[in-house]
């Protein structure tokens, strides 16, 4: 089976890595525009490489659909890490389509989302099984809402939450497409679903949240694909949000961000170098709004949690993973890995896919389980499970 690695970032890097031993692999080729990149990783993974499994690099450029296409007639599978998704996820899509590739991504994005399960009756037509959002966020998080809700009879609200921290590793790298993926989520109009419903509201929005057997904390509401696919499998009388489990001096300095990107002040490029850049006048300005804002408190870093009934009773229910592997890139990129052996092992039915949709959450965690930090040996304790009964509506 042929592997195309579109984009030879972090996250392709590490999905790459980790796809090495995927049965039945016989090539990957490493694509990007920056070719000696490509084959600076492609160098990095041959040592690492099995017997008889090939490892190529070449020039791509995801804005020249020829070349593009080109590219994906080689392939069996495209594994897409070329972001920022909201400008090349679509078009990436439908060239797999067009070209008969079946297709992984790490989309992070709501609107290319949308946009990429519209091409759903091409793909299956075209016998083409496309799984898109198959990182960590989205896609752990997608199967750890569908862990939260299973012994539920009803479902009233639903919390996928992520907290990233900002340290050294991402002050390095202010303008990755990471960055500029997250500011371009929170600088406008966020899509959530409300009573099974799409509808459009403002990010940050303090939501307290009470998780069992650890304590209540607030999160804020950021745009993510999460809403927007869970919306079409768990049947939700209340509202499915995304939102981000972080310290209030960042959600403070991502208030100020936002404020001067929609008042013209600034670009979403130069608003992730001013949230890694603080000057005097928006220190002052983080300080200012402090006061108004909850802390997450003790709540876990990553997490589902659902509020329902069961047996006529409200409960609350949540997962969160024992442990994940470590850092954004592995955290991200080992799960892409996963969607393909699912793509290679299972197939699934043809069409465009969330994860939630095709991929069964326990097969996921012990697929994952491995390549944790630690490594968790035991697949069954890889996801840690809570409930209680709840007398108010979280």
């Amino acid at each position: 089976m042929r592997v195309l690695f579109l984009g030879a970032g972090e996250m392709g890097a590490a999905a790459a890595l980790a796809s090495l031993n995927t049965p039945s692999l016989t090539s990957i080729v490493i694509a990007d525009r920056d070719e000696p990149r490509a084959l600076a990783l492609a160098n990095s993974l041959i040592p690492a490489a099995p017997f008889g499994v090939t490892i190529g690099t070449r020039a791509v450029d995801a804005t020249d659909a020829a070349s593009l296409r080109d590219a994906l007639s080689d392939a069996d599978v495209v594994m897409n890490a070329a972001g920022p998704f909201y400008r090349f996820g679509a078009s990436i899509l439908q060239a797999a389509i067009e070209t008969g590739t079946h297709y992984v991504d790490i989309c992070d994005d709501w609107e290319p989302t949308l946009a990429m399960l519209e091409l759903d009756a091409a793909a299956r037509e075209a016998g083409v099984v496309a799984l898109v959002g198959m990182g960590a966020s989205p896609g752990a998080s997608n199967l750890l809402a569908m862990l939260a809700v299973e012994g539920l009879d009803e479902v009233e609200d639903l919390y996928t939450c992520w907290g990233v921290e900002l340290d050294d590793e991402n002050r390095s790298h202010p303008v990755s497409a990471a960055t500029i993926h997250w500011i371009h989520q929170l600088a406008g109009d966020i899509r959530i679903a409300d009573g099974g419903r799409l509808t459009d509201t403002q990010p940050l929005e303090g939501v307290q949240l009470d998780y069992p057997g650890v304590g209540r904390g607030v999160v804020y509401t950021v745009g993510h694909p999460e809403p927007v696919t869970l919306v079409n499998t768990v049947k939700a009388s209340g509202r499915i949000l995304n939102a981000m489990v972080m310290p209030t001096t960042v959600i403070a300095a991502i208030g100020t961000v936002r404020h001067d990107i929609q008042a013209g002040e600034l670009t979403i490029e130069d608003g992730a170098r001013a949230l890694f850049n603080v000057d005097e006048a928006r220190h002052a300005r983080i300080v200012e709004a402090l006061p108004a804002l909850g802390e997450p408190g003790p709540l876990p870093h990553f997490f589902a949690l659902a509020t329902g009934r069961r047996n006529g009773q409200r409960v609350v229910s949540a997962c969160r993973p024992a442990t994940m592997p470590d850092g954004m890139a592995r955290a991200t990129g080992i799960p892409m890995s996963i969607g393909l052996r699912f793509i290679l092992e299972q197939k699934g039915r043809p069409g465009v896919h969330a994860p939630e949709q095709v991929v069964d959450p326990r097969w996921f965690f012990e697929a994952l389980a491995p390549h944790c930090v630690p490594p968790i040996e035991d697949a069954a304790s890889m996801v840690m499970s809570s409930a209680c009964m709840s007398h108010a509506k979280s």
